[in-house]
């Protein structure tokens, strides 16, 4: 299979996984095959498992949906410390999160927060609201945040957040999510949008995080 700007898929019996194979036209990015979708995973021994830049986008159909389960995983540069500090910034969304135009942070204790955010959908669909409710476990070497819809125009929103460290101060991110709108598009639609979607929010995970750019 040759690699490029595109996605490749192929079937199973039991379910479909869908591999993106991207390369950006930025000179970090690279190209990584996900060859299946799997729990929270810690790099071994430091190691990173791709080099920095390269995204991984592995897709898995869900019993009664037409919508799949989405696994992304990334190596960034910067710890995970100032990757935390972008993921954990609900108030920060509108950057960091793909046609997220507002949120908030309605409340926070030690190790939950509620977060609310809006949606930019396009015409003729009005935009999404969703408050959802994450809880945070934060250990050495692994930084996790799960989190749920708790009221919104989703039918679902849940999924996780994973940051460990491997090599030289970078960061291995894996993002999981299972979304499916509540509006009436048609899932083809959404499934490429979520595609894109991802890709967009990786890259700007890096450069929020990243190291600084010499002046």
């Amino acid at each position: 299979m040759a690699l490029g700007c595109g996605v490749a898929s192929w079937g199973g019996e039991v379910s479909e996984i869908w591999v993106l194979a991207w390369r950006a036209c930025r000179p970090w990015a690279a190209v990584a095959v996900a060859l299946g979708v799997g729990g929270p995973a810690v790099a071994a021994a430091n190691e990173c498992p791709m080099a920095p830049g390269e995204v991984n986008i592995a897709s898995k159909s869900m019993p009664g949906t037409g919508i799949p389960q989405l696994l992304v995983r990334a190596v960034l540069a910067g710890s995970p410390a100032k990757v935390w500090s972008v993921v954990d910034d609900c108030n920060g969304y509108r950057r960091s999160m793909p046609r997220v135009v507002a949120s908030r942070e309605l409340s926070r204790t030690p190790g939950t927060v509620q977060c609310e955010m809006t949606v930019d959908m396009p015409f003729p669909f009005q935009d999404m609201v969703s408050v959802s409710d994450s809880v945070l476990t934060l250990q050495p070497g692994r930084w996790h945040r799960t989190f749920r819809q708790l009221r919104g125009d989703y039918v679902k929103n849940d999924g996780y957040w994973l940051l460990t460290p491997c090599g030289a101060d970078q960061t291995l991110v894996e993002y999981q999510v299972h979304a499916i709108l509540g509006a009436a598009i048609p899932d083809v639609l959404v499934r490429r949008g979520q595609l894109t979607a991802m890709r967009d929010m990786m890259r700007r995970l890096g450069e929020l995080s990243g190291p600084a750019e010499p002046r």
